[in-house]
């Protein structure tokens, strides 16, 4: 079937979506999509028409993208309306930025399974996630359709990074065991965080729905396998008297749980890599967010116990959704951040990775003893690198897809994926190396 389109990028009028529609252009503009056909998509005329003027007084040399007006909030009873099902079978590949997933997401993941059309998202919503691998995985498999999630920076560094540090430890000749992961966000100085409002709507409804993700949770269970990790079960780091985060020196500060997708993300992985027969051993998985001062860490207990509490309630939720900047210390906003600030702004994702050497057997209770440390760095995480990591794994998912054309064996599989399951046999890593600008390098080996 002949598609007038290579890429659509579903929301591109949106604060996020505007960064990945620019970024794809900058990398047309290098030649990384030659020949590129692409459309923008959304609801609104007015604002696409706008984004494709922007585009073209920006990027001159890269043929302005088509615009498709499709909505997937209007529902025509349990599927998606005729026109999402139109802008899908219009293209190869659909990236899906509108957000909270969970509200409209499901609707253009079956209009892609309905048009055998590929589809990536910047989703960093674990129950629409799993969800969509508990119901679609297997229908998408037999249609040899990719459907990733977290394709972003929720959770290409985590996914991608764990499986990067998992590699080196084989190459090293050792049995994985575990991986833990530290996330430190670099700040050049006196710039404010900020979020987009969508990003912080994810994050009320997602803490407001754990009751269904156990739901979702336990019926995966029952369908997927239960990989075997070897050496003893990895332990949270605790500090004084067992409850306050504790300091570590390794890593520069602080440290607490990390409370985003990507151990949710990275655990999923282990399970699919034995549902596709990847070969690779699975791993424990822990993750923490870094925080530089004490100042700062409590600053973030006294937020997020507030917002914790008013989550779980419904009354709640409304009054974290209609007072943002109040709840956030100042850092959501409506329109999204300033986009100046965000250049101030970087990350370091630090891998500890632990495994056992042939003269050391996993079984005998003995720890690990063959350690890994692997990093993976880039500009600032929320929008800056989202749409640089979203816009390689679109150009991969394609170059992939023209290799099959072509003759060539596809290293993509097929189904409701993660990213590392998606791209771990493909150039991702490598091609983001060139790039430069989201790099994963071995620190300790």
């Amino acid at each position: 079937m002949s598609r007038p389109y290579d890429i659509v990028v579903y929301g591109a009028s949106g604060f996020t979506g505007k960064f990945v529609a620019k970024e794809l252009c900058s990398l047309a503009a290098k030649g990384s999509f030659p020949g590129l056909k692409w459309a923008i998509a959304g609801r609104s005329k007015g604002k696409l028409d706008t984004l494709v003027s922007e585009i073209s007084q920006q990027y001159a040399g890269v043929a302005p993208p088509g615009i498709i007006i499709a909505d997937a909030s209007e529902t025509d009873g349990e599927g998606p309306l005729q026109a999402v099902v139109d802008m899908a079978a219009a293209t190869r590949l659909v990236l899906n930025c509108v957000g909270p997933y969970r509200f409209t997401g499901e609707k253009v993941v079956q209009a892609c399974i309905q048009a055998s059309t590929d589809y990536l998202d910047l989703c960093g919503e674990p129950e629409f996630i799993e969800n969509m691998i508990l119901k679609y995985h297997d229908t998408a498999a037999e249609k040899s359709i990719t459907i990733v999630h977290a394709a972003a920076f929720d959770s290409v560094p985590a996914d991608l990074g764990a499986l990067f540090a998992k590699r080196n430890l084989i190459e090293k000749g050792a049995t994985p065991s575990s991986v833990e992961m530290y996330v430190k966000m670099l700040v050049s100085g006196n710039a404010k965080p900020g979020l987009n409002f969508a990003t912080y709507q994810s994050a009320v409804e997602g803490f407001g729905s754990v009751g269904q993700l156990r739901q979702v949770r336990k019926a995966l269970a029952a369908k997927q396998p239960r990989p075997a990790t070897v050496g003893p079960k990895l332990k949270p780091r605790k500090g004084l008297l067992g409850r306050f985060p504790p300091y570590l020196d390794r890593v520069g500060g602080y440290l607490i749980p990390y409370f985003f997708a990507d151990p949710a993300i990275v655990r999923q992985t282990q399970i699919l890599e034995e549902v596709h027969s990847a070969g690779l051993p699975p791993i424990q998985f822990g993750a923490y967010l870094v925080i530089p001062s004490l100042r700062i860490l409590l600053l973030m207990i006294f937020y997020f116990t507030i917002f914790s509490f008013l989550a779980a309630r419904k009354w709640g939720r409304a009054l974290l959704l209609r007072y943002p900047r109040l709840f956030s210390h100042g850092t959501v906003y409506k329109g999204g951040p300033p986009v100046e600030s965000l250049k101030h702004f970087a990350f370091t994702e630090t891998f500890v990775a632990r495994g056992y050497s042939s003269a050391v057997d996993p079984k005998s209770g003995a720890q690990p003893d063959v350690e890994v440390v692997t990093r993976v760095s880039g500009p600032e995480l929320g929008y800056v690198a989202t749409s640089i990591l979203f816009s390689f794994c679109a150009k991969i998912l394609l170059d992939e897809r023209r290799r099959s054309g072509d003759g060539g064996s596809i290293r993509l599989r097929h189904g409701v994926l993660t990213p590392a399951v998606a791209f771990g046999d493909t150039g991702l890593i490598e091609e983001l190396d060139q790039d430069g600008r989201v790099t994963f390098s071995v620190v300790q080996a």
